[in-house]
């Protein structure tokens, strides 16, 4: 049997903890035997004797069992690339991120070096951030591979998706917003966002989902707001599916993306979608035939997945908040209640787990 070692930060996470999960379960049904390496262990150490502490065990792992490898993330990437095993590895990439300094010139050199390698494959998860890798390193090459969903967690009913029955319109006045409370995921944003909105609508609630540095940052911007009875706060949890079916949008603000999974988690538990047009991952997942590269001309565009709202990091925050409010506005003025059940269809046929699993098989044994 063959061996696959998987190397990431932990268990449980974003969309990249969620992908090596689908991994683990998709190649544990095979005819590989799949061992996990978490680089974050359970006792705290510095980030570099952690480093060296898990590159030894990757080392004797390597030279006991000569194993493919997939890794995920900068530092687990870095461990794989230099793993001494001599069958194929694959290092996948699932952020935006690209540090500076000495650090960002090895990680620049080593996706350059791995580029040219016949037995390393590179991985991106969206066309945008492939476009993005190869502004930044010369002759960088990579397959992309979108996230998938985890299929335990999809609640298709293909019986009443082929009824086509007619829905009655649903209240939508729930809200989610799930992610880190980093400034990435830009979550102050997305409470002046809703601030607006419940102006609109004195039914809207929002749950807001993470944990994370900004907790208190985001705590005072509750209260300042006087949105304390509006704004239920909750801790993260690797388990989520009792809240997408508690609600009816998601509220997607981050200010740059790698991919974007908790999209197609929402949609694929039937909700309505008001996401910025941020680099990159959005557009791909709620208008896959747009040119990723290509600026809205309208302030918001909409289809029965939801809406994509124009954006710029730069821009100032106000000019945001008000397209959201015209968004919102229209979605409101025309009782836009989209068709949960083709939704999740649609969703589930582009990001099935399947599709995920065949593509990094035939990537490792090509």
């Amino acid at each position: 049997m063959k061996t696959l070692l998987l190397i990431i930060n932990r268990k449980y996470g974003g969309g990249a903890e969620r992908v090596f999960e689908i991994i683990r379960q998709g190649f544990d049904q095979s005819e590989y035997k799949v061992v996990v390496l978490y680089t974050h262990q359970k006792i705290k150490l510095p980030r570099l004797v952690r480093l060296i502490y898990c590159y030894f065990k990757v080392v004797y792992f390597s030279l006991r069992h000569n194993p493919y490898i997939i890794s995920g993330l900068h530092e687990e990437n870095f461990l794989a690339f230099f793993a001494p095993t001599l069958k194929r590895k694959i290092l996948s990439l699932h952020n935006n991120e690209f540090p500076s300094g000495v650090i960002g010139f090895i990680h620049n050199s080593i996706y350059k070096w791995a580029s040219k390698t016949k037995k390393i494959n590179l991985v991106t998860v969206s066309n945008g951030l492939n476009y993005a890798y190869k502004q930044k390193i010369p002759n960088f090459d990579s397959d992309v591979i979108h996230n998938s969903l985890l299929e335990k967690n999809y609640n298709f009913d293909k019986n009443l998706f082929d009824k086509n029955l007619a829905f009655k319109p649903k209240a939508m006045n729930k809200i989610l917003l799930v992610g880190r409370f980093v400034e990435q995921k830009n979550i102050l944003l997305a409470i002046k966002i809703f601030t607006v909105w419940q102006k609109e609508n004195k039914q809207l609630i929002l749950t807001i989902i993470g944990k994370g540095p900004e907790k208190e940052a985001i705590k005072d911007a509750i209260k300042i707001n006087g949105l304390s009875d509006r704004i239920i706060l909750k801790d993260w949890t690797s388990s989520l599916n009792k809240d997408y079916e508690d609600n009816d949008i998601l509220l997607f603000s981050s200010k740059i993306e790698g991919f974007g999974n908790v999209i197609i988690e929402a949609i694929s538990n039937g909700l309505y979608v008001f996401s910025n047009d941020c680099k990159f991952g959005p557009k791909e997942i709620l208008f896959p035939c747009r040119n990723i590269l290509e600026e809205l001309k309208d302030d918001y565009i909409s289809n029965n997945l939801g809406t994509l709202i124009k954006y710029d990091i730069d821009e100032d925050e106000v000019i945001i908040v008000d397209r959201f409010k015209r968004a919102y506005e229209s979605f409101v003025r025309l009782n836009n209640n989209h068709f949960s059940e083709a939704n999740k269809k649609i969703i589930y046929e582009r990001f099935k787990t399947k599709n995920l699993i065949k593509s990094y098989k035939n990537l490792l044994e090509k």
